[in-house]
């Protein structure tokens, strides 16, 4: 529990070696962000800022490789009377409280996805917690640099020396334990519900609203015979599967029934174990979320399995796959104009499975696959993978449905939300770091 919540007790103690709100004074004028994350299998810095402003992204990071957070315990108790108020409020926001079972049903209620409330926080340990955050950020040769935007070479060594090459190697037994392979990682053992599963909360909300979130488990890859290639394609078609299944939940749940207000059909690899053989499989979960009217959530969860079946048994039809094809390559040609694709696609390259040594070898593979993939399919095809996925009639063993409904209160929760305000202002304009790490991230594994 103190690891899980380091991050935030670190940040607001001041893990660049001021307070947040002094931090922000101090980058008042500039372009400059960057944040320290640690997940279930790894840890990331990230961030971005403006050419004339490298220099201070360069000193952020040697800050957070060398200072040492002061343990204040008369600011450690503030920050531990706003965790509880947030973790209160967040009991009482519908889309918190809809994540939390969503989560909870996908993952057979595992204890590190668990949303917790406000009685866990007096069981955080800070000290421990801050021990574990210097222990993840202190030796930076076990980190790997990506810059990607425009940086003059020439001007950025003399830089990249003065404010990394400077940071100081701890002694050995204050070094994180690093692992030579993923086999040596204690993979979490997320497993999916064995069957089909569903839960419904009723919540007030101002107005009539639903939300409804359907998941469905595959796997990428693996099986007798099972590459690293093969993995890769799955995981292709997978994306294209969810596009064309998103399109035509699209016509057939806003222009037939006329009671969609959005629907998305996503693709998350969050709680995949690490792959360690080129035989392991990927393991994944198509999410379809929707809103919808209360009243329509039945007869639209019946519409998109009868969707799923018929793309299942008839397939879709070829100018539907010529569509998806055409919005992901679209989708790849304006990603490849920024920065945040270029820092993304090469760091996640380094983490897979497929880095040969080569980063130019590996991200070019990908690429060649991925147009292998976009010339070689074709309706046939999708509907292989439909079947596969989804089984021969779409019809998936395992699934799990969470809703979200309210038939809407009207003006005495209106009345309420006025005079809560005020309190929530407050909370969110001091707590501003709290929310960012609780936000939900969903980490995309190849």
């Amino acid at each position: 529990l103190s690891a899980k919540y380091a991050p935030l007790v670190a940040e607001e103690l001041g893990n660049f070696g001021l307070p947040p709100a002094e931090l922000l004074d101090v980058l008042s004028g500039t372009q400059v962000s960057l944040d320290a994350n640690s997940s279930a299998y790894g840890r990331s810095v990230a961030g971005d800022a403006s050419a004339k402003d490298f220099e201070i992204a360069l000193q952020l990071i040697h800050l957070l490789f060398t200072t040492e957070i002061k343990y204040d315990k008369e600011r450690l108790a503030v920050v531990i009377e706003y965790m509880k108020e947030y973790l209160q409020m967040q009991r009482k926001s519908p889309h918190s409280v809809f994540s939390a079972m969503t989560d909870a049903l996908n993952t057979n209620n595992h204890y590190y996805y668990h949303h917790h409330g406000p009685e866990v926080v007096d069981r955080v340990d800070a000290r421990r917690a801050l021990a574990h955050y210097r222990a993840l950020f202190r030796d930076p040769a076990a980190f790997r640099f990506v810059f990607a935007g425009n940086v003059d070479l020439a001007a950025a060594r003399p830089l990249l020396e003065k404010y990394l090459g400077s940071i100081p190697r701890p002694p050995a037994h204050l070094r994180p334990r690093l692992y030579a392979s993923r086999a040596d990682l204690a993979p979490l053992g997320v497993t999916f519900p064995a069957s089909r599963v569903s839960r419904t909360v009723h919540m007030p909300l101002i107005s009539p609203l639903a939300m409804l979130c359907k998941a469905l488990p595959f796997s990428a890859g693996g099986g007798p015979g099972g590459t690293k290639g093969t993995r890769l394609r799955d995981n292709l078609a997978a994306e294209l599967v969810a596009t064309v299944l998103e399109r035509r939940l699209l016509d057939s749940l806003r222009f037939e029934l006329g009671s969609i207000y959005t629907v998305n059909v996503g693709l998350t690899y969050s709680v995949s174990d690490p792959i360690v053989k080129d035989s392991d499989p990927l393991q994944g979960l198509f999410l379809v979320t929707l809103t919808c009217k209360p009243s329509d959530v039945e007869r639209i969860e019946a519409k998109i399995m009868g969707d799923l079946e018929k793309l299942s048994t008839e397939g879709p039809q070829e100018q539907e796959v010529a569509n998806a094809i055409v919005a992901h390559r679209r989708e790849r040609e304006t990603a490849l104009r920024t920065n945040n694709y270029w820092a993304n696609m090469i760091s996640r390259s380094y983490k897979s499975p497929r880095y040969c040594g080569d980063i130019e070898a590996t991200v070019k593979g990908n690429w060649d696959a991925t147009d292998a993939l976009f010339e070689s399919l074709n309706a046939k095809e999708i509907k292989a993978y439909f079947q596969k996925f989804f089984g021969d009639h779409g019809q998936c063993r395992c699934m799990s449905t969470s809703v979200l409904k309210s038939e809407g209160i009207g003006k005495k929760l209106v009345k309420w939300a006025v005079l809560g305000g005020g309190i929530f202002a407050l909370t969110a304009g001091i707590s501003a770091v709290v929310t960012r790490y609780f936000r939900n991230k969903a980490t995309r594994k190849i």
